[in-house]
């Protein structure tokens, strides 16, 4: 498959919504492309979902959705990016705006080859960034789970408080 949206609205002449989508990647399967939740370029990505089951195999990135209240869970036993192309979870992120109340539930022996962020807020624009924030974001990552970058329970904006990051046993984080 190629990427996978639970919901995709893109539209340069007004605001459009992708709220309380879900996608999902069934047992052992395998995707070459990224997988959203819910994908707004206008408006907001509120309240989505991914789930990706045991063993998949996904070459690209996960994100939950554009904005607060999105959730990525991953079974045991899932790979995530290439050591070529990389990879990333997030559980939310936007660009232009805050990115609270979002997590990542990652199981047991799972591959990340990049990184995992609760929530992602921000903005190029100096003036947006000081009014933004990545706030009450969560991360929980199972045992002998491998993640080849670094992991954040919340990222970028003015604010970034009250997240939490909970590592399970003989779980790596960085390089070899």
């Amino acid at each position: 498959a190629s990427d996978l949206y639970g919901c995709e609205n893109t539209s340069l002449v007004k605001a459009e919504n992708s709220n309380g989508c879900s996608v999902s990647v069934g047992l052992n399967q395998k995707n070459d492309g990224y997988v959203f939740g819910g994908l707004a370029d206008n408006g907001t990505a509120n309240n989505n979902r991914v789930n990706i089951a045991h063993g998949a195999n996904i070459t690209s990135t996960v994100n939950g959705g554009f904005t607060t209240k999105n959730e990525v869970v991953i079974g045991n036993n899932v790979q995530i990016g290439t050591g070529r192309d990389g990879g990333y979870v997030k559980g939310g992120t936007s660009i232009e705006s805050t990115s609270d109340f979002n997590a990542v539930r990652i199981g047991t022996n799972v591959t990340v080859a990049g990184s995992v962020i609760g929530g992602d807020g921000g903005s190029y624009n100096k003036s947006v960034a000081n009014n933004v924030s990545a706030s009450s974001n969560s991360v929980h990552i199972g045992d002998l789970s491998y993640i080849t970058s670094s992991v954040s329970g919340g990222s970028g904006g003015k604010t970034s408080s009250f997240n939490e990051v909970v590592i399970g046993n003989g779980v790596r984080v960085g390089s070899e």
